[in-house]
């Protein structure tokens, strides 16, 4: 190819790095994903905590579906070092599962790298309204992971446009799926990588706002009471 075309690559390593190019030049210019809500129980860890405990679930350790929620972990935390922000939607007893967020000694997400949190037992998609209502995000730059595909299914139903990988029951291609989605912008500005931190300053302030609300509501109220009655 050198002496022929002068051409310092091969054709494969040309097509490659057009490929690369192509790709940048994709990603700017396509809407990435901004959000991703995540279920727990058989998603961030195996098992189900409220039946399991905290000793029993699946998570690091020498397991190789345990070494595998953890990797999925990191890989979520690296996206929300990179400005994608985080939420949990769970059908879950919110006090055991905050536990184990907390607790686990091979936990590597915590309850600080998430925006929003709902650990319930309602109704997921009611769930995921708050949250993007909440966010002030469109359900078209969200990712929604959950192992169960009943829960799938009724969020499809209700958000069309959020995008919902079909997990398989093979837990341990949890990894493999995340890496290859092609929907997050890896090119950031400052801005883009303190979004986490900003959208937990902006709950702050809300309900630091709500708070005085309610202070002077009372007051007012107390003010205008009638104390003659």
């Amino acid at each position: 190819y050198w002496y022929n075309t002068k051409s310092p690559y091969s054709l494969e390593n040309t097509k490659a790095i057009s490929d690369n190019i192509f790709q940048i030049i994709y990603n700017f210019f396509n809407i990435k994903k901004k959000l991703i809500i995540c279920d727990l129980d058989n998603t961030l860890w195996g098992g189900i905590i409220g039946d399991d405990g905290i000793k029993n679930i699946l998570l690091g350790g020498h397991s190789a579906k345990g070494e595998a929620f953890g990797d999925f972990q990191r890989q979520l935390l690296e996206l929300k070092k990179n400005g994608v922000v985080l939420a949990l939607c769970s059908k879950n007893d919110e006090k055991i599962a905050v536990n184990a967020i907390n607790r686990h000694p091979e936990m590597i997400l915590k309850i600080k790298d998430f925006v929003s949190i709902k650990i319930n037992w309602l109704d997921k998609a009611l769930n995921i309204n708050d949250i993007l209502n909440e966010l002030n995000i469109n359900q078209e730059d969200t990712v929604y992971f959950d192992d169960s595909q009943s829960e799938r299914e009724r969020v499809k139903s209700v958000f069309p446009n959020i995008l919902i990988p079909n997990l398989p029951s093979n837990n341990i291609l949890y990894p493999k799926i995340l890496k290859e989605l092609d929907c997050f912008n890896f090119v950031k500005t400052d801005e883009d990588k303190n979004r986490t931190k900003m959208y937990n300053q902006n709950k702050l302030r809300e309900k630091n706002k709500n708070y005085f609300i309610e202070k002077n509501s009372y007051k007012n109220w107390l003010e205008n009471l009638d104390l003659n009655i």
